[in-house]
């Protein structure tokens, strides 16, 4: 009898010219992208070689793969993007003109998903898309290889504009097929609101007046840093505010998985998956017994799936779950319930061990049964290794979510308002003020068309000494709509600015004349 011969590994080879073409963290975040839009596993080695950059890839799982990985695009910034699917072959691609295919190709799709190939309907995208279609001829047709590659760029460019027109416009007639004739409901904007944030008159006028609901931290290690001695003074301050205030609180997560937001006497159970889930069933029935009657919904969890420090087999994963839900529930059989998921790009997957993308686990919630009443979706480009990532990818994104029996979240969005590691890549001109405020507009008005998003919730209400990259939680400074100084950043305009629009009608959509007169903002930015 036999033994089974193990596959011999596909290669796949990448070339480029410029070596400054990738971003600076692109050798620890590459990965494959296999036939069906997800996540595989692979080895991907980056190498730079006599002025060139040449990429690697070799995997088992498919004869066929993509490779994702951080680009400089010129003026739309350092983003993670892919290829093609490829086949295996000893010749290298070309890969910034396979990163160009790959995105008039996706253009193509999503026109056809989105019933958006009207260029009237599309404002703008269809004519940049034919400009795109026109470099990327160019660097298939000339013979020198650097000048191919410089045409391939120039098309990804305005490739990447054009599918972020596209997405806007299409988001533009989803706002107003939805809230033309009605209001937003009273509980669409939030804000993240750490339990060690200080309240300030600014601060507190801009939660009273313009945020709907308070979603407010319960980090485990922030709670019991000791066994046996939680603290619960400072939650307790924001949950006394929010009541006297009459604000909806969303609290939680109340099981973190990351590694800095667990204490130190749960960390020790990494390995030993009852001994941790008996230890966190104490925590939280501490705290939902606590607060069972002042909150509106329980962010039960965090990264269940993902893998990022615990590592849990698919039926712990669910097991945790279930417990968590049917706890909060006990001690209030009305509680609402919201499971976060993390990762939402799958960026991560592959350098993990068995982790569960973020739809497939909400795909599970619904096939065990575990009735939360909303999936989370933590959108925080820049933050905990989250790569940069485009408006039209993130909207592609959230439809991964559509048809769901659960409502949907952004339980926590935004970008940075400041400089941040370089490693994590930016949108257009850098992460600062003005681009962290173009950025929150833009990703408010993606979320909120669509139909299956309930709410939205800012990243951070205020940066503060708890709020950098040193902090038991490890968050990075610069997403609070308050900096450090307790100044208001550009971003709380924006976002205050759509939330009154959005409290009455839009009315009907503009007319492609008028839209062509408004001048200064994105073409679909601003519903009206």
């Amino acid at each position: 009898m036999s033994s089974r011969v193990p596959s011999a590994p596909h290669i796949l080879r990448f070339i480029a010219y410029d070596p400054g073409s990738l971003g600076p963290g692109a050798k620890d975040v590459a990965h494959l992208i296999g036939p069906d839009d997800n996540p595989m596993r692979g080895d991907v080695v980056v190498v730079a070689k006599k002025g060139t950059i040449e990429i690697r890839a070799a995997f088992v799982d498919d004869d066929i793969a993509a490779l994702s990985v951080p680009i400089r695009a010129g003026r739309a910034g350092t983003l993670m993007l892919q290829t093609c699917i490829n086949p295996a072959r000893e010749a290298p691609y070309g890969l910034m003109v396979e990163m160009a295919r790959h995105r008039i190709k996706h253009f193509i799709q999503k026109c056809e998903e989105w019933q958006m190939w009207d260029p009237g309907i599309a404002r703008g995208a269809m004519r940049l898309w034919e400009e795109a279609r026109g470099h990327f001829a160019k660097a298939l047709l000339t013979q020198d290889p650097i000048a191919g590659e410089q045409h391939a760029l120039r098309s990804l460019e305005t490739a990447i504009e054009a599918s972020e027109h596209l997405a806007m416009s299409h988001a533009e007639i989803l706002l107003h097929r939805r809230y033309g004739t009605k209001a937003a409901s009273s509980t669409t904007l939030g804000v993240v609101v750490r339990a060690a944030t200080l309240s300030t008159p600014a601060l507190d006028e801009t939660l009273v007046r313009d945020m709907d609901v308070l979603h407010l931290r319960a980090d485990w290690r922030q709670i019991e840093p000791k066994r046996g001695k939680p603290d619960f003074r400072a939650i307790d301050r924001w949950v006394q505010w929010a009541a006297e205030k009459k604000k909806p609180v969303m609290l939680g997560p109340l099981l973190d998985l990351r590694e800095e937001a667990l204490p130190d006497h749960a960390r020790v159970f990494r390995h030993d998956y009852e001994s941790f889930r008996d230890l966190a069933y104490d925590h939280l029935d501490r705290v939902a017994a606590r607060y069972a009657t002042t909150v509106g919904i329980w962010n039960v969890g965090c990264g269940f799936h993902a893998n990022e420090f615990l590592e849990l087999s698919i039926d712990q994963m669910i097991d945790l779950a279930r417990r968590v839900v049917v706890l909060v529930r006990q001690r209030n059989r009305k509680a609402n319930t919201l499971m976060e998921l993390v990762d939402c790009f799958g960026e991560n997957a592959t350098r993990r061990s068995g982790p569960v993308l973020p739809w497939r686990f909400a795909e599970l919630l619904q096939q065990e049964g575990i009735g939360v009443s909303a999936l989370g979706l933590r959108v925080t480009p820049g933050r905990s290794g989250s790569m940069a990532r485009d408006l039209f990818q993130v909207s592609c994104m959230l439809d991964r979510f559509l048809g769901r029996e659960a409502r949907v979240m952004l339980s926590a969005f935004g970008v940075p308002g400041m400089s941040v590691d370089e490693r994590y890549g930016r949108w257009r001109d850098g992460w600062n003020g003005k681009t962290q405020a173009s950025w929150a507009g833009r990703a408010m008005h993606v979320g909120l068309s669509k139909p299956f998003v309930e709410a939205m919730f800012w990243a951070d209400a205020a940066d503060g000494p708890n709020s950098g990259a040193g902090s038991a939680v490890g968050e990075d400074r610069g997403y609070g709509l308050f900096d450090d100084k307790g100044n208001p950043r550009a971003v709380l305009a924006k976002l205050t600015g759509i939330r009154r629009r959005l409290r009455k009608p839009l009315g009907p959509r503009r007319t492609e004349e008028e839209a062509a007169a408004t001048a200064g903002e994105h073409e679909g930015e601003e519903p009206t």
